[in-house]
């Protein structure tokens, strides 16, 4: 009978879990171990559950009836084993050490008990022991990876390198992928070589060599002391044995040196190549430039050689000083090129004579920039270089060694947000423009391998990687890099639209930039729109200035950008605004409607006749409320008994009109999050899901719901910009706090925005702002729409 309940308990218990119940979840889970202690499936499931909720509270519970049932029953494997694991798990080793011990004499042949046992002996060092619980869990089981790869890990750490080969190597065969292994291995190689160079073995030393470059081609330059240590050896051992006149040994022995051409050698050779100032000098029919380049090579041989000198231009200390300049570059100078200013791009205009020029440039002014950020001034350090392309078909800024105004053409684009603007000077150097906002970055010297960041509201940026993927991309295409750099022919002016991939984006800043073009009577100056799958609305839909003829759409936003660019000879810009007008949404909004078909008009005008018509969101990963389920039945079940014709509208994933490899998996798990939601609710409560409808679809049912509820994130777009309603929202610490709402859905953000009603949350996890989950009380969001449902009209 016991077991039967403690089933009905598993079965509870694993329904919890599907809902995303946690806590509940493990108290089922409990009181099935407490009616049968000896069952595997409800330990395992526990387990699951509190590795995903990661709370000491619950781990210490854990631990305590683990600890009561092997008292009560010590000869039960299963209380030792997983007491193991929850000691492991909270990094209590020499407890895990005892309890996996205890396992492991009771039944000698369970594998798990052995192989994390050797895990907890190598955290404490006890190499001896570590390797006699590997070489166990072996024996039991021969085909798992990491007990092989940590046999030979802890076989290192004591030094013991010839022994470490051969579990290694083993690991390697049941996967040749694995990159950690490759990288153990090929250590132990090169140290090997190393001691029998000393030993003058260098027959069997220039074995390990090969070896390790085999492994890992891309380390090549960081194995090279080695190879020229061998070398060395190879040409005095044979000018010895020459000396001794057996020359045809002696040439032998010069033709052991190791003198492998690699392709990763040039590298180097096509990266400066690529930043001469005479790009087009270069020979395209050298043996060098015909080379096929793998970019993934040449990444990771750019982030093992280049070391850069970063100058954070915000934070300057006396070495950045005196490296300014040592370097020959001008303190002023950088300062001034980080400035996004009207006026001073007019000057850097005028100063280059036309030729045809009559009179002095002025770049538009009809409608005047609107940001109202002043917390976030640096965000808009980009609004006047992108209008200056525009109109100009050039970027300017100056050089910052000799302080003359210069211009480029010559446009890179990279990894979804950033521009390189190549300019030649006194050297070539890169102005980065970039992020969300479309602002100056950083300036880069290829030459001196120096970088300048200018803002420290972007120093979460790993600008060194950046460069070092550009770099993997244009040295891989360096023949068409090369063709589009020393193109004398006039450059078309393209505007990139969906490369953010973001909603809220796409509206605040790239629709909005957009709005800015028109209204200052500039789209004609475009040439071109290149625009990604990430097209939330057709852009000459809203915007029906926009010529058809010049939207070029991509099959991706990241490589199709590139490539279009280069081999169409393009000039990029991504234009942004910071500033979402009544005029902007009515577009977005009469757009929609004419897409509407007349069955969705009709099942509106019935969802219409409910009251409150509510809007609920579901989120299905990243910054997740925790309890959402649970809590949103309550809200729901709560409401229903105040209004008795209430109905609800169950938003979530948006598609759009190019179909994307996620919407399917998102769709489908945010509808089965729907109906889980739908099974803890009365069935007389209308409801309708707009779960995967189209964004379109969206914005009409927006503007016709009464109140929204809903995490903070993009989907805010569709009920707080567009429709302009009344929003409670909830979310995680750091964006859950009033500093964010005030700013980004207020009238800072939207011209006459109704500000959203914030519920904050309680963190569940530190993994970064875009992606902690939380938790908050579904009491406190049903009181703030209780509250405001009291003022609003029923009869709207």
């Amino acid at each position: 009978m016991s077991l039967e309940s403690a089933s009905n308990y598993l079965s509870e218990g694993q329904k919890l879990s599907q809902e995303g119940k946690l806590q509940d979840a493990i108290k089922a889970y409990f009181k099935a171990l407490e009616l049968a202690p000896d069952f595997f499936d409800a330990y395992h499931q526990l387990g699951e559950c509190l590795a995903r909720l990661n709370q000491q509270p619950y781990w210490e519970s854990a631990i305590t009836l683990y600890q009561r049932i092997r008292e009560q029953q010590p000869g039960l494997l299963w209380p030792h084993h997983f007491l193991g694991d929850a000691f492991r798990h909270q990094k209590h080793w020499e407890n895990a050490i005892s309890a996996y011990g205890y396992a492991t004499e009771i039944d000698p042949n369970f594998f798990w008990s052995f192989n994390f046992l050797g895990d907890c002996l190598r955290q404490t060092q006890q190499w001896n022991d570590a390797t006699i619980a590997y070489q166990e869990a072996i024996r039991i089981n021969p085909t798992y990876i990491w007990s092989y790869h940590f046999l030979g890990e802890t076989f290192k750490n004591m030094q013991k390198w010839f022994e470490s080969i051969a579990p290694y190597q083993k690991a390697l065969e049941l996967d040749p992928k694995c990159n950690n292994t490759r990288k153990s291995l090929a250590e132990v190689y090169i140290y090997l070589g190393k001691v029998l160079v000393e030993q003058d073995d260098l027959d069997s030393a220039l074995e390990f060599y090969n070896n390790a470059v085999e492994l890992l081609h891309s380390q090549i330059y960081a194995y090279s002391e080695l190879r020229q240590l061998i070398t060395r050896g190879y040409y005095e051992l044979g000018l010895k044995i020459g000396q001794r006149g057996d020359l045809d040994k002696a040439i032998k022995i010069f033709q052991k040196v190791p003198n492998r051409s690699y392709q990763w050698d040039i590298y180097d050779y096509l990266w400066r190549s690529l930043n001469t100032n005479l790009v087009y000098l270069i020979d395209d029919n050298t043996k060098d430039s015909q080379l096929e380049i793998i970019e993934q090579e040449a990444f990771d041989y750019f982030s093992k050689t280049c070391q850069y000198k970063i100058i954070n231009l915000y934070s300057l200390t006396e070495s950045d000083q005196l490296l300014i300049h040592q370097s020959g570059l001008s303190l002023a100078n950088l300062e001034l090129m980080r400035q996004d200013n009207v006026n001073l791009e007019e000057i850097y205009i005028n100063s280059f004579d036309e030729g045809d020029q009559t009179g002095t440039i002025k770049l538009s002014r009809k409608v005047e920039r609107e940001f109202r950020f002043s917390s976030q001034p640096n965000w808009s350090q980009g609004m006047s270089l992108q209008q200056t392309i525009v109109e100009t078909e050039y970027v300017y800024t100056i050089c910052p060694f000799t302080g003359k105004i210069v211009r480029s053409n010559q446009s890179i684009w990279w990894a979804n947000v950033f521009v390189f603007y190549r300019f030649v000077s006194r050297e070539v150097f890169y102005l980065l423009v970039g992020d969300c906002y479309a602002t100056r970055l950083c300036i880069y010297f290829p030459k001196s391998e120096t970088i300048c960041p200018f803002f420290a509201d972007f120093s979460y940026y790993d600008y060194a990687q950046i460069i070092n993927q550009f770099k993997g991309r244009c040295v891989k295409d360096h023949k068409n890099m090369m063709t589009y750099l020393s193109n004398p022919e006039k450059k078309e002016v393209v505007s990139v639209l969906g490369a953010i991939a973001n909603l809220s984006h796409y509206v605040w800043n790239e629709l909005s930039g957009i709005e800015y073009l028109c209204d200052n009577y500039l789209l004609n100056k475009i040439d071109k729109f290149l625009v990604t799958p990430f097209e939330f609305w057709n852009l000459e839909e809203v915007f029906p200035e926009v010529d058809q003829n010049k939207i070029i759409r991509l099959p991706d936003f990241h490589t199709s950008i590139y490539e279009t660019i280069i081999k169409n000879n393009y000039f990029a810009v991504m234009i942004c605004g910071f500033w979402v007008q009544e005029k902007l949404i009515s577009r977005i909004y009469n757009a929609s409607l004419k897409k509407c078909s007349q069955d969705f008009f009709q099942k509106l005008e019935k969802a219409q006749k409910n009251f409150p018509l509510l809007w609920i969101t579901i989120r299905s990963s990243r910054r997740v409320w925790f309890s959402q389920v649970e809590g949103i039945a309550n809200i729901i079940k709560s409401l229903a008994s105040d209004f008795p014709n209430l109905a609800v509208v169950f938003d979530g994933w948006s598609r759009t009109e190019r179909k994307s490899d996620e919407e399917d998996y998102r769709t489908d798990l945010e509808t089965k999050i729907m109906k889980t939601i739908l099974a803890l609710i009365p069935e007389n409560i209308n409801t309708y899901s707009i779960i995967g409808s189209m964004t379109y679809e969206k914005v009409i049912w927006a503007h016709a719901i009464d109140l929204c509820i809903a995490p903070i994130g993009a989907g805010l777009t569709f009920t707080s910009w567009i429709a302009n309603k009344t929003c409670v929202v909830h979310g995680h610490s750091g964006f859950g706090n009033t500093q964010y709402i005030d700013t980004t859905y207020s009238s800072l953000t939207r011209e006459n925005c109704v500000k959203p009603i914030l519920v904050a949350g309680v963190d569940l996890d530190e993994s970064g702002l875009y992606t902690n989950d939380y938790d908050c009380d579904w009491i406190d969001i049903y009181n703030e729409v209780v509250k405001i449902l009291k003022n609003i009209n029923p009869q709207r």
